[in-house]
């Protein structure tokens, strides 16, 4: 998983969909991102995951959402989603996703450079 801290933002890139079969291993990247020292010392206000890659998303994969929301209110940061699939945007409001957290309609993939 690709991610980038910006000023009070850490960028990360989900590389597929939220899925049943995927979500455990991106639950622990999650994790060591934000374990990792750089970031805990920088204490990011929001963090972006960017879902552009993501083209389907199950009760597993809003569950990893809630997850990450409740993580941020405990370190203090709030949660954005960029989202260009128009089906993964409509599962967000159906399901009330959208009222905890950011939904940001985009267009196209995003490219960010490995952590260093």
């Amino acid at each position: 998983m690709k991610y980038e801290l910006q000023p009070d933002c850490l960028a990360v890139v989900v590389p597929g969909n939220l899925v049943s079969t995927s979500v455990e291993a991106f639950r622990l990247q999650f994790d060591g991102i934000l374990e990792d020292p750089k970031v805990r010392k920088m204490a990011p206000k929001t963090m972006e995951l960017d879902l552009r890659q993501a083209r389907q998303m199950d009760s597993a994969g809003l569950n990893l959402l809630v997850t990450l929301v409740k993580l941020g209110r405990e370190r203090g940061f709030k949660l954005r989603a960029l989202v260009a699939n128009p089906t993964l945007q409509r599962t967000l409001q159906f399901t009330r996703m959208d009222r905890i957290l950011d939904v940001v309609p985009v267009a196209e993939p995003a490219e960010l450079a490995e952590p260093a």
